[in-house]
């Protein structure tokens, strides 16, 4: 398994709340029509290590469909169908990589080091400095690199 960009967390609303902190960006991630300013607030936060950051990026957030938003978002919270990700990585029998920004805008990166891993690759979180929610895409060749490596030891 690898992580990029989102400590486990949930379900519920208070374990949730206490990864991600509210803030006016929240209502593109959980509303369905959220204000079209906060719509680019968002993808210039979710890319902000890349430059320029592709129209596309921003195109496609902007159709992406409210209601989808909105469903996830109640589901994610509420529902007893979704599986406590902490104790899924605290049980987990193979390998996780977790390949984090060290500039992560949405959440405490470095929070991820006090979570339980079983078997959390080279045993502590890859951190990828100057990088931001999406290393992947902010760096790929330094996050190509540690996938390599990751999977090469498998």
């Amino acid at each position: 398994m690898i992580l990029p960009g989102t400590p486990p967390c949930g379900p519920g609303a208070e374990e949730i709340l206490s990864v991600f902190p509210p803030s006016d960006l929240t209502a593109v991630v959980t509303g369905e029509a959220p204000p079209p300013e906060l719509v680019s607030q968002y993808v210039h936060a979710l890319y902000g290590g890349t430059k320029p950051i592709p129209e596309e990026f921003f195109a496609a957030a902007r159709r992406f469909d409210g209601r989808m938003r909105r469903i996830f978002s109640e589901h994610f919270l509420m529902s007893d169908e979704v599986k406590p990700q902490r104790r899924v990585v605290a049980e987990w029998q193979k390998p996780i990589a977790v390949i984090e920004g060290d500039e992560e805008p949405f959440f405490v990166a470095k929070s991820l080091d006090a979570l339980t891993w079983k078997n959390l690759w080279r045993g502590k979180v890859q951190y990828i400095a100057g990088s931001g929610h999406a290393p992947f895409f902010e760096q790929p060749a330094r996050y190509a690199a540690l996938l390599a490596e990751f999977l090469n030891g498998l």
